[in-house]
């Protein structure tokens, strides 16, 4: 299974940095792209509480969304909440925890069998941190910890209280909540507030990091407790808040992850938004398209300094490139292909090509060999650099033609979402969202990620939603995800946003009543039940 990082972005920019004075919260979650869309865009009205924004498929709760005096947004934070705990057995079923012994727990589940006319019983063995992972063989055991298993989820009142909060503080004090899920929580109010939150139920492990199994058994490795003050910020001096899924500058920092993404896109943005005097939502929207790879930026020049621009083609196109992965780029195709170039020529013939293939399909793209010290992995840095630009440019030319306008990387990076039932039957097709000609990558803001594992590295990885909310006056929200309202493929509403999501444009999210009945095209009212009263 390829890579698909749990990626995000989410930003709040202050009312000093703004056109009108007030803040402007913007949120893109990026996800794997399915149809029906994983969004329902909802406005809703109840008591003394008026919500709009999305809302996953089956939830109750807005994710990302805003009330009407404040907005906010979350990103993953990629915290660390399972380990692997290594247990010495005793006898067949006990086992030692902390120094003490225990005994394993039995539990017989029923699994049906397509075909069979009963199910399959088997036995499921629990420890005091988890279930058992490992064969019931050898001397230790391995078994799950999880916090799901040690936490009193309280993510439903932390949902709840955010539809009702009428503050950035209010936000900020329900997500002190104890969750399962870890998130960054980036807010504002119509007060001209913005804040930052991490929220989550974290261990505190004493004696390990996390990164490797730990021995359980020992009483000197163990979950002690939970962390606390958890990373937080109430508007900073410099006039925004931004993250996505970076690395905080706080002292919790390693011990909540060892697996943040680079900060590339963090970067953009925060130089984005530095760029400009004063941002509107029209600004917003733009930053939220922006295609510029700095990781490209970074690498390319440290890659071919040694490499003459005249070296062949791929080379001059390198060289010569502005870094805008944009669909028409030419050097983008070439820069996606030459890292998987260079990558098989640095490890291929020590690990082999079937190892390549698995360090690839688990591989971030811009975590790899080649932002470590390549030196490392070769013996002749720019002879390697050179077979890699010879490979890339053959392999374009094979898929692609001698024609260098067809080496575009919309076409080599095409996004396709495709229903589950369109993706396997070809009578199904038309379920399947139009093929696009889509520019990106991992490191740029409006991420369209992809795997070397799969040959036509089409968009696998991409904002879901797009959502900017104007804190003078939440109802001017505006939003776009690819796809539509409805999930039923012959619905008018099915694939209705998917040309604005294309064109990168977006489109209001209606929030007073007048504007609900203004554009509203279908209304369904649902009465309960008369209970029928006897004479």
């Amino acid at each position: 299974r390829f890579h698909e990082p749990s990626a995000s972005n989410n930003w709040a920019i202050a009312g000093d940095r703004t056109s009108d004075g007030f803040p402007i919260l913007a949120s893109d979650p990026h996800m794997h792209q399915m149809a029906p869309s994983v969004w329902y865009v909802v406005e809703g009205r109840g008591g003394d509480v008026h919500i709009a924004g999305g809302v996953p498929a089956g939830s109750p709760f807005v994710a990302i969304g805003h009330n009407e005096k404040t907005a906010w947004g979350i990103t993953n934070v990629m915290a660390d909440y399972v380990d692997i705990a290594v247990l010495e057995r005793v006898g067949d079923n006990g086992y030692l925890l902390n120094g003490n012994g225990k005994v394993l727990r039995e539990v017989k589940v029923n699994i049906a069998v397509k075909g069979e006319d009963e199910p399959v019983q088997r036995t499921v063995y629990w420890s005091e941190v988890g279930p058992i992972i490992s064969e019931m063989t050898g001397t230790h055991l391995l078994a799950l910890r999880w916090t799901l298993f040690e936490l009193d989820d309280e993510m439903p009142q932390l949902f709840y209280d955010m539809q009702r909060a009428q503050s950035v503080d209010e936000h900020m004090a329900a997500a002190k909540a104890s969750t399962v899920i870890t998130q960054n929580l980036v807010v504002a109010d119509t007060d001209g507030n913005i804040g930052w939150q991490v929220f989550g139920g974290l261990p505190k492990r004493k004696g390990f990091t996390g990164r490797m199994p730990y021995p359980a058994s020992k009483p000197e490795y163990e979950w002690d407790g939970w962390l606390e003050d958890m990373p937080n910020e109430r508007n900073p001096e410099r006039g925004y808040i931004t993250t996505a899924n970076n690395r905080p500058d706080h002292p919790l920092a390693p011990e909540i992850s060892t697996a943040y993404l680079p900060d590339w896109r963090r970067d953009r943005i925060a130089e984005l938004i530095e760029a400009k005097e004063k941002h509107d939502m029209e600004s917003n929207r733009v930053l939220q398209l922006d295609w510029f790879d700095p990781h490209a930026k970074a690498k390319v020049p440290e890659l071919m300094s040694e490499i003459p621009e005249d070296f062949n083609d791929c080379s001059k196109l390198l060289k010569t490139w502005d870094y805008n992965a944009t669909p028409e780029s030419v050097a983008a195709a070439v820069w996606a292909i030459f890292q998987d170039e260079l990558i098989r020529h640095a490890i291929a013939d020590e690990v082999g090509e079937r190892e390549y293939k698995i360090y690839v399909a688990a591989a971030v793209n811009t975590r790899t060999v080649i932002d470590a010290n390549l030196d490392a992995f070769v013996e002749d840095r720019t002879a390697t650099i050179k077979a890699a630009l010879e490979s890339t440019c053959a392999l374009m030319t094979e898929k692609f033609g001698e024609d260098k306008k067809e080496w575009r990387w919309g076409k080599l990076h095409a996004l396709h979402i495709k229903h589950p039932m369109g993706e396997q039957s070809s009578l199904l097709k038309s379920w399947n969202m139009p093929r696009i000609e889509y520019g990106g990558s991992h490191a740029t803001v409006n991420q369209a990620g992809f795997s070397w594992y799969h040959e036509n590295l089409e968009t696998n990885w991409m904002a879901s939603m797009r959502l900017l909310v104007p804190l003078s006056d939440p109802g001017k929200a505006t939003f776009i995800y690819p796809g539509g309202q409805s999930g039923h493929p012959k619905h008018p509403h099915y694939k209705s946003l998917m040309d604005t999501f294309a064109a990168g444009q977006q489109v209001p999210l209606y929030f007073s009543d007048e504007d609900v009945q203004k554009h509203a095209v279908h209304i369904l009212k649902l009465f309960p039940k008369q209970e029928e009263v006897l004479p």
